[in-house]
């Protein structure tokens, strides 16, 4: 099997650095906190999903085992607003192109949109990689299958303790930069990230502990 499947792969990686023309795309993930430090109302998050559809213009494309809508398409592009572990993270998909610039001109449009919509109810979208409230650890998974199958899984494997509880994707956000890579200069891009590792670390390690209430004022 494993004599059938290295070539394949291999195929198959060759094919992805062999593009002519490169582009650049991102995904971006959101805590919905309030200011006020409670867990946001839930209606809060329905009525924003009215908005994404509405007012935004982006189409629902996938829903949950109860059908709600939990993945939103934009009817001019391939952006993508979804929720993918939990009602409280907001993701941002954003369709690749060859110049990042017009990616963050299409980001801070959908951004400045749903953060001014979720302000008139005393919520915003926070630029933190966790969500820093005690109420972030009771949040419900998606009913979706993949995550019906992560419960039991991490429920059966978990260690008992604070750190490996049984949502952790449901109060962790992350941000993602994906780039067409020519072959020939694979060695040469992984060692330029590679050494930017330490100041990624820095500058977006703004995650704030349990203890540390954040201030928005």
């Amino acid at each position: 099997m494993m004599e059938n499947a290295a070539p394949l792969l291999k195929n198959h990686y060759m094919e992805l650095c062999s593009k002519k023309e490169l582009k650049v795309g991102i995904e971006l993930e959101f805590p919905i906190l309030n200011f006020n430090g409670l867990k946001p109302d839930e209606k809060i998050i329905h009525q924003l999903i009215v908005f994404i559809i509405e007012k935004l213009n982006f189409k629902a494309v996938k829903t949950d085992l109860n059908g709600r809508p939990i993945r939103f398409k934009s009817d001019m592009l391939e952006d993508h607003l979804s929720f993918e572990a939990c009602f409280y993270i907001l993701e941002f998909s954003l369709e690749h192109n060859k110049s990042i610039f017009l990616i963050k001109k299409r980001f801070e449009f959908y951004y400045d949109a749903i953060q001014n919509y979720l302000s008139q109810f005393g919520c915003l979208l926070a630029c933190f990689g966790s969500n820093p409230y005690r109420w972030g650890r009771e949040i419900a998974y998606l009913h979706t299958e993949f995550h019906r199958c992560a419960k039991r899984f991490i429920k059966t494997n978990r260690a008992d303790n604070l750190y490996n509880q049984r949502n952790n994707p449901c109060i962790m956000a992350a941000l993602q930069l994906h780039v067409d890579v020519q072959y020939e200069d694979i060695s040469d891009v992984l060692n330029v990230i590679n050494g930017l590792s330490w100041f990624k670390a820095i500058y977006f390690s703004n995650s704030i502990f349990w203890n540390d209430a954040p201030d928005f004022s």
